[in-house]
Parts: structure tokens; sequence; C-alpha cells
């Protein structure tokens, strides 16, 4: 059975089983109950580091308790699942703070590709 079926929601994902388990680590350490869902299939695509990503959960009751403290703890908590916010198949929202984000460094990257265009030329002639 799924977490979410059972009264847990997402507080926290990332590929990397190492920040999983910490995180899990400091939430058990304050006696919040956690599961955790694709650590096995992490470990087999263990090649494929950033492809797989784990999900870390909590009981509806102790989210906002569970956010503060990955979140005093340097971890980015994910917003509570009952925020409206769409998901992606990772459970990452996918609002416009997101998208946002993901423009911004888009146009990080044209200007800084100009940029480098700039130069060469400039340097070339």
């Amino acid at each position: 059975m799924h977490p979410v079926e059972t009264g847990f929601v997402l507080i926290y994902t990332s590929p990397n089983p190492n920040s999983i388990n910490i995180a899990k680590s400091l939430l058990e350490s304050e006696g919040i109950p956690c599961t955790v869902e694709g650590a096995i299939t992490n470990q087999v695509m263990s090649g494929y580091i950033g492809t797989t990503w784990i999900k870390l959960f909590v009981p509806v009751s102790e989210a906002y308790r569970s956010g503060a403290i990955l979140e005093g703890a340097g971890f980015t908590p994910e917003p509570a699942e009952a925020d409206g916010e769409k998901r992606d198949g990772a459970g990452n929202a996918t609002g416009t703070a997101r998208l946002g984000r993901q423009i911004t460094l888009i146009l990080i990257a044209i200007l800084l590709i100009l940029g480098l265009l700039g130069l060469y030329t400039y340097f070339v002639q």
C-alpha cells in the first residue's frame, strides 16, 4: 500500500540515499515515524545517480514539525501535499515557483553562452 493511502505525506525527496538516511534519522530521533519509498530502485540504478528519486514520508499530523526540523538541519522539505500543488512522478512540486527558477536558470545559461561567443569573436578578430 502506498504511504499516501495510509495517512502519510511526502516531506523530502533526493536521489542521494545518504541524504535520505540522514533526514530520516533526524526525524526518528525526534520521535517522528518515517517511511521511505524508492531506496531499492535507487540501489539497483546506482550507476545512474540522479535519475531515481527516493521519497521520505511522515504522518500527516507530523508534516509541519518535520518540515521545521528538516529546514533547521539545512534540508529543503517538500511543500505539504495538502497545499494543492501539482506534483510530478517523483513527488516534486511542479508549480509556478519551480517553473520560474527553471526559466531563470535557462536565461542565465543563454546570457553566458552569448557572452562567451562575444568574447570569442572579439579575440579572434
